[in-house]
């Protein structure tokens, strides 16, 4: 039980009440949506600020103990979910490899369902093969990068990396440590742009690559 959970079971004992009697003092009259939403804030979903303007109007939930209690929920999720994603990122470093990440015309996938159904995977990343990652020689391993994706171009520029849910390939990111990029661009036929990159910044790439 958290400090929140812990805070509203000792109000409503206090005053002789249980939880089915937390609908009608939020004023809900659908009892299994209240729920979910009590649940949902009361174990981290603190932006729910509609819910948390009902919890302030009720005389008996409210008041300078409850804004204690909310105040330490919220800075024990802010520590949680740090080390959560601490290790996502540490998960993420160790099973990093390089990649290409396909850059297309829409940034919105259309139909989306599929894009959900089959995952961003399928339409975005590209395993590079051994040789090229064996390369050690920067430039050179560039060079390799490019002639690799505009083969696969030439060869089946149908492919669904190439054209499918996000329209047509208008270049790629090469992502050559887990910190750094090249961009690439098709119409300019090279490497436009490297740039540090944070995958904090990008949450459906990061997802995507983890």
């Amino acid at each position: 039980m958290n400090i929140l959970q812990k805070y509203f079971d000792d109000r409503l004992k206090s005053e002789g009440l249980k939880r089915g009697n937390l609908p009608q003092m939020l004023g809900f009259s659908n009892t299994n949506k209240c729920f979910r939403r009590f649940d949902a804030f009361v174990l981290g979903s603190f932006n729910d600020q509609e819910f948390l303007g009902r919890i302030r109007a009720n005389e008996i939930l409210s008041g300078e103990e409850f804004e204690h209690a909310l105040r330490h929920a919220i800075f024990y999720k802010q520590i949680e979910d740090a080390e959560k994603n601490k290790v996502s990122e540490l998960k993420a470093r160790s099973e990093f490899k390089p990649h290409i990440w396909v850059i297309h015309e829409n940034s919105v996938p259309s139909p989306i369902f599929v894009v959900g159904f089959l995952g961003i995977m399928r339409f975005k990343y590209l395993h590079l093969p051994n040789f090229i990652l064996l390369i050690q020689e920067e430039n050179d391993r560039l060079k390799a990068v490019e002639i690799y994706f505009l083969r696969l171009l030439e060869s089946n520029p149908n492919a669904e990396c190439l054209f499918g849910p996000f329209g047509r390939a208008k270049g790629f990111f090469y992502r050559d440590v887990f910190d750094h990029v090249h961009e690439y661009s098709i119409e300019k036929h090279s490497f436009i742009d490297e740039r540090p990159f944070d995958w904090h910044s990008m949450p459906i790439v990061k997802m995507a690559l983890n």
